[in-house]
């Protein structure tokens, strides 16, 4: 390859220069991905064990399909960016090229499992490095890492990424608020690639409120959200201390005419406040809930959004499980964790 940036290549061009590329070269730089899968589910202590000759460290998928000092110099000069024309603004901007072309080939693949059905929540990224963007959430399994939104089908196929880096307000923050407009950002993704597919959105109380499911509903499309207390506005419905009191599996419901917005309050293990645009309460379906009184599982009346809600709100859950199985690590500069993470998004 020809040597550019001081002898570093960013990605971007690495890809263009695959078209006109020799097949051998290709390969070099498949296998280079291949090795990096494979390094996950079949570890050693130092990655050259993989080329040694002994039989208890020996891989012979990654030693014939690449030599050890070809894998090293592909691992010195793989940049994502060219670091002498780097976005200011962007936090991550080493690793936007790579996001881009990878967010495109997520959308332009996922028409095969029919993106009609959405779910949307934040993913971690284990990392201990120091990067301003860094968060420490408190409980949750991963604390300390990146934080990206995900756009995911029930199944854990993901449609977008994008890599959280702070308060970044823009018009829909300041009418909807942080949640809020990374919901009306995803969905401007998706319509802008299939705009002929009615969508129905799920997402928890950081993201929803009455005002963003009237917007969705507004653009022709279907969404379903649990609420905060303070965000169900002026709907006319017990207040949770009164609430919580009631039997198990009561439940309460206020419907706005002009707007066709569902509140729905139900008792369950604790009061859940749930608002859709497209789906009713009735009918109640049957779920089972153990009961401490008669000490054996009993069944109990559900609203029917909020089982709905459940069966299809699990998408990037079962995404960061389909990761943590085999999660690809790019250990040495701070950047590559990141990198490392979006392949396995992809794979």
């Amino acid at each position: 390859m020809p040597s550019r940036n001081n002898g570093n290549l960013t990605l971007v061009e690495i890809l263009e220069e695959l078209e006109r590329l020799s097949s051998s070269e290709e390969d070099d730089n498949e296998d280079h991905i291949i090795a990096e899968t494979k390094k996950r589910y079949c570890s050693v202590s130092r990655r050259r064990l993989y080329w040694s000759t002994e039989s208890d460290t020996h891989n012979e998928l990654i030693s014939n399909s690449m030599r050890r000092n070809r894998f090293e110099e592909i691992m010195r000069y793989f940049y994502a960016a060219d670091n002498t024309d780097l976005n200011p603004d962007d936090k991550f901007a080493k690793v936007r090229p790579f996001l881009d072309i990878l967010n495109k080939n997520y959308l332009s693949y996922g028409k095969v499992f029919g993106p009609s059905t959405i779910s949307i929540d934040e993913s971690m990224m284990p990392y201990f490095g120091r990067h301003p963007t860094k968060p420490f959430i408190r409980g949750k399994p991963i604390r300390w890492g990146y934080k990206a939104w995900a756009a995911c089908t029930p199944l854990g196929y993901a449609f977008t990424l994008d890599l959280y880096q702070g308060s970044n307000p823009n018009e829909y923050a300041s009418e909807y608020g942080l949640g809020g407009k990374v919901i009306l950002n995803i969905l401007d993704t998706l319509q802008a690639e299939y705009p002929r597919i009615k969508f129905s959105l799920y997402f928890d109380n950081f993201f929803a409120s009455r005002k963003l499911l009237e917007e969705i509903k507004r653009r022709g499309h279907g969404a379903i959200g649990t609420l905060r207390a303070n965000r169900v506005e002026k709907c006319p419905l017990t207040i949770n201390k009164k609430f919580e009191k009631l039997p198990r599996a009561s439940e309460e419901h206020f419907l706005k005419k002009d707007s066709q917005i569902l509140v729905v309050r139900w008792n369950d293990n604790g009061v859940v406040s749930t608002g859709s645009n497209e789906h009713g309460t009735f009918p109640m379906k049957k779920v089972e809930r153990y009961s401490a009184k008669e000490k054996k599982k009993v069944s109990v009346g559900c609203p029917r959004l909020i089982d709905i809600y459940n069966q299809n709100m699990g998408g990037v859950d079962r995404a960061d499980e389909n990761i943590c199985h085999n999660r690809i690590a790019i250990r040495g500069i701070a950047r590559k964790p990141c990198i490392g993470y979006i392949v396995k998004f992809k794979r």
